[in-house]
C-alpha cells in the first residue's frame, strides 16, 4: 500500500479512522484504533498494542464495538 493510499476496507468498516475510540460495550472497555491496512485493525487498550484481521474485527464492529459519540456522557480513559 502506498503512503497516501487508502486501505481497501470491507464496506462495513468504511467509517474507521486512525484515531477513533472505540468502546466494547460487553466488557466496559476501551480500544483507539492506531492503524488500518488492507489486511486488519491497530488497536490499543493503553496497555498493549493489538493487530486484529478485518475477518475477525468486521464480526465485532457494530456488535459489540462502537466509535464513542461525543453526545455520550462516558468516561472514557485518559489515553484515549
Amino acid at each position: 500500500m502506498e503512503p497516501n493510499e487508502e486501505p481497501d476496507l470491507p464496506p462495513d468498516l468504511a467509517d474507521l479512522a486512525v484515531g477513533d475510540v472505540l468502546r466494547d460495550r460487553q466488557h466496559d472497555s476501551y480500544f483507539e484504533v492506531t492503524s488500518i491496512d488492507d489486511h486488519g485493525v491497530g488497536l490499543y487498550d493503553g496497555e498493549t498494542d493489538f493487530y486484529v484481521p478485518h475477518a475477525l474485527f468486521a464480526t465485532k464492529y457494530g456488535a459489540r464495538l462502537h466509535p464513542i459519540d461525543e453526545a455520550e456522557s462516558l468516561d472514557p480513559p485518559d489515553w484515549a
